[in-house]
């Protein structure tokens, strides 16, 4: 480091050098690179931040842009800590808009199946790809860093593979701090993997899933309702009739996760009313008041289940569990499940719309009004439908059973 003369015709450096894509010398080098890595993440961030994303949408840019960026350093430095907060902070926040965070993040890493929208965990990932780095010593003597490595991870490799060691080859007593670390982590994520797991050359992907399944995360609204079958639940949530927004307001009504005057009032220092916005309600407003026991509300509700008897089944009966859940009896048939999950869909996401307008704008919207929305969006659907299915298709998807809509000489013909 501090050597005056140049040994060999090469030109030395005291600082750091740029090798590959990554800065090495005498300098903190994960913290270094990680931060270069950081701010180019950051900027992605912010560039896709200002468009109006549905939550699909953030978590498309998330995991495939964002992140991207940090996926060629990972494998060589482990991220400091400091810098690991701050990446998951950012992710975050990006995804609920700078606003607050009303679900846990562990539950945003979930899949969607599960609750989640399937954010990839910056943490685990970044582990995982510095750890793969370990199968590569087991699995691949030949490369000519391996038998670098295994000199100072001689001790250590030999409780996963005791054919690397002997009495033959030279192995450092101690290890540097690269390597030390790496030994840190193989040793924090043997437990989700047997030795054996390693031999394989495993895939960063199993090494991913494998650490996801370890924590074993469990929605909160899961725990305070374990009676409900969650998984029906989430997949109608994430039911690949619906567009991204009504998968939004959906999984946010599911985990009771939309910013009522109650929610508010009871989290954050509001000084304002938890009553209900609406005109002649001044109940305390929680999600199920707002989508389901309000006044207004219940009037909609009413004549969506008239709607539903007259074109689904004659016996239909509304629920809250319905309304809010979108959970319907075993008897119903395929299509007729998915044209309710779809109208309800709507249904929440009108009478959400009306409530905010109602709250920031003092326009208050009646029950003719609200039942005019549901039925425009509901008509723009099935004829959007028509035109990307074609007759046979879409009498298959949204006419077996359902009597709302029929196909007569190649043209659609709505009876509602």
């Amino acid at each position: 480091k501090n050597r005056p003369d140049s040994p060999v015709n090469i030109r030395w450096t005291s600082a750091s050098v740029r090798l590959l894509g990554g800065v090495f010398g005498n300098i903190n080098m994960p913290l270094e690179n990680w931060k270069e890595r950081q701010s180019k993440f950051t900027a992605t961030l912010q560039f896709w931040g200002a468009r109006a994303l549905s939550f699909s949408g953030k978590v498309m840019v998330a995991n495939a842009l964002a992140t991207a960026k940090l996926w060629y350093i990972a494998s060589v430095f482990l991220p400091p800590e400091s810098v690991l907060k701050q990446l998951t902070a950012a992710l975050c926040k990006f995804v609920w808009n700078n606003r607050a965070e009303l679900v846990s993040r562990q539950t945003l890493f979930l899949p969607p199946e599960e609750g989640g929208w399937g954010l990839v965990d910056v943490t685990t990932k970044a582990q995982c790809l510095y750890a793969r780095t370990f199968s590569d010593i087991l699995t691949k003597p030949d490369c000519p860093w391996v038998q670098l490595a295994r000199y100072w991870l001689g001790f250590f490799v030999r409780r996963f593979d005791p054919s690397t060691w002997s009495n033959c080859t030279p192995h450092a007593p101690e290890a540097p701090p690269h390597y030390v670390s790496l030994q840190q982590l193989i040793t924090n994520m043997v437990d989700a993997s047997s030795p054996r797991h390693w031999d394989t050359g495993c895939l960063v992907r199993s090494l991913y899933n494998n650490q996801m399944k370890k924590r074993a995360h469990t929605p909160s609204i899961c725990l305070r309702q374990p009676n409900i079958c969650w998984s029906d639940v989430f997949k109608s949530v994430h039911h690949p009739c619906l567009e991204n927004r009504l998968k939004d307001i959906s999984w946010k009504v599911a985990h009771r996760a939309l910013k009522t005057n109650g929610l508010v009032g009871g989290t954050w220092r509001y000084r304002g009313s938890s009553g209900c916005p609406r005109q002649h309600c001044l109940q305390y407003e929680s999600v199920d008041h707002a989508l389901w026991f309000c006044n207004v509300v219940l009037q909609t509700w009413t004549w969506i289940e008239g709607f539903a008897r007259r074109w689904v089944q004659s016996d239909f009966r509304l629920n809250k569990a319905m309304v809010l859940l979108s959970t319907f009896p075993p008897s119903l048939k395929k299509c007729k499940k998915d044209v309710l999950t779809y109208i309800f869909a709507v249904a929440r996401q009108k009478i959400w719309a009306s409530r905010c307008k109602a709250l920031f704008e003092q326009s208050h919207s009646s029950q003719t009004e609200l039942v005019t929305c549901i039925k425009e969006s509901l008509r723009s659907k099935l004829r959007t439908e028509f035109v990307r299915l074609g007759s046979l298709a879409f009498e298959a998807s949204w006419c077996d059973s359902v009597h709302w809509a029929r196909v007569e000489g190649g043209c659609l013909r709505l009876r509602f």
